[in-house]
């Protein structure tokens, strides 16, 4: 007699696929918050679908296991891990801001139920990482790797926009697939697309590239950080030690990186990226501008009644006697 398992799918916070658990002796519902094995071991998941059945013979498919029902505290440990892993970027930003060092974060992974952070970065030369490694463990008190990517590997996107979501999140990697087929495009935590749209094409082509060393409208030079293409925006850490956010109107060139006389680690860095340089400028232009086009809308409405008044309404439009203006 052919006996079938249970199973549901589960979805964790840091996973972009489901996993396919067997439900076991524990009455679950759609929506469900469960204790199972992910692919990265113990963690909370939700679950996303409603009870279907396999084969108890089928030896081709191999499933996780849920382990309990989650509860409140589970839940709680799993915000504090959570809100934790929401500031290890940032610290690693700031880190290799604050040590002056080439080299990019593209993605970081928590295992061992947040007691271990790997951090992927990328880089054009070699980088001796060892003091930054030293306060990452220093500040974030587990167990800390770094990873170089290579530029061939596409695995993953050093480019992200922002939060998409689950829904989102799907669309894109079964609507844009990968031609090479190294994985998905993006994840619920950050946007990985190419930008190969017209729409972000052109917007990058206003933009310097990550990494650049260039001059601005202001003089000042440093290397980018940090690039916005929806609000055409980029980040700036300057020769002095400063970071600002300026508009991309105020690039003006990329410089030699070979002839920059930028310091290789800074005492102290300051942040200024609340005010956007050239926000203002550009601001008052495009009101100017759409003032413009109103002006000229209601220009050629009024050229349109007076050379057609005649022929809708059968007699110039001096004879029609307007109400007057109560202003």
């Amino acid at each position: 007699m052919n006996t079938s398992v249970a199973l549901v799918n589960v979805r964790f916070l840091d996973q972009i696929q489901p996993v396919t658990c067997v439900i076991g002796d524990h009455d679950v519902f759609y929506g469900q918050k469960v204790v199972a094995l992910s692919d990265r071991g113990v963690a909370i998941g939700v679950v996303n679908s409603l009870p279907f059945f396999s084969p108890e013979n089928d030896k081709s498919q191999s499933y996780q296991k849920i382990l309990k029902l989650a509860n409140d505290q589970d839940i709680e440990d799993c915000k504090r891990i959570y809100q934790k892993q929401r500031a290890v970027g940032t610290i690693f930003k700031d880190l290799v801001a604050q040590y002056g060092l080439d080299m990019s974060l593209d993605h970081f992974k928590f295992l061992s139920g947040g007691r271990k952070v790997i951090f992927y970065y990328r880089s054009t030369e070699r980088v001796d990482f060892r003091e930054l490694l030293k306060s990452l463990k220093q500040k974030i008190s587990e167990r800390v790797e770094l990873h170089q990517l290579s530029s061939t590997d596409s695995s993953t996107c050093s480019e992200r926009i922002g939060p998409c979501g689950m829904e989102l999140c799907l669309f894109i990697n079964s609507t844009f697939k990968d031609s090479n087929n190294n994985g998905p495009r993006c994840s619920e935590n950050k946007c990985c697309l190419d930008f190969k749209d017209p729409f972000y094409e052109d917007k990058f082509s206003r933009l310097p590239k990550k990494g650049d060393y260039i001059q601005t409208r202001t003089s000042e030079v440093g290397r980018v950080v940090k690039v916005d293409p929806v609000r055409e925006e980029f980040e700036l850490l300057t020769d002095l030690g400063v970071l600002k956010r300026y508009v991309s109107q105020m690039f003006i060139k990329k410089l030699d990186k070979n002839k920059v006389k930028f310091p290789v680690e800074f005492e102290r860095i300051s942040n200024e990226t609340k005010i956007v340089v050239g926000r203002d400028d550009l601001d008052r232009i495009e009101q100017a501008s759409l003032k413009f086009q109103a002006n000229e809308v209601d220009k050629r409405n009024k050229e349109f009644v007076e050379n057609n008044f005649e022929l809708l309404f059968c007699r110039p439009v001096d004879d029609c006697i307007l109400p007057e203006n109560d202003d």
